[in-house]
């Protein structure tokens, strides 16, 4: 089952203005015909949009995975321990502050944000009945 992440406004603005800035700078590289300058500011330009377009969490037999982007994290949902609340602005596979924490293996998080936040939840807790919700 595939879980795409909520999409906040103050993640919006940066990324599309990176784009935006990247697609001018392709266009001046393409009208002064500098090959390099093409190739870089594409190569930006997938990048961050990858990221906007392709930010989800699978959840495939036992395992959850984690895309954001060409990033890839899988976990075992054997391994997760809890799963809480959280609004830490730090960067994480998510475009939303509004996030959970995963807890597993002995200390390590995940930090997500699934659009369908209960439905998500309650297929994670359907493969592994032992996992903590703390709101």
């Amino acid at each position: 089952m595939v879980f795409k992440s909520k999409m906040d406004v103050w993640m919006a603005i940066p990324i599309w203005a990176l784009i935006v800035m990247f697609c001018r700078m392709l266009y001046v590289a393409i009208v002064q015909v500098s090959i390099i300058g093409m190739i870089l500011a594409l190569i930006v330009i997938c990048f961050i949009g990858a990221i906007w377009f392709h930010t989800r969490y699978i959840i495939k037999h036992e395992l959850l995975i984690i895309r954001c982007g060409w990033m890839k994290q899988t976990i075992n949902i054997k391994d997760i321990r809890s799963i809480r609340k959280t609004t830490n602005p730090f960067v994480a596979p998510s475009l939303s502050i509004r996030r959970i924490e995963i807890s597993y293996n002995q200390y390590k998080t995940a930090q997500i944000s699934p659009k369908e936040e209960s439905a998500f939840i309650k297929q994670l807790k359907e493969i592994h009945l032992n996992i903590e919700y703390r709101k």
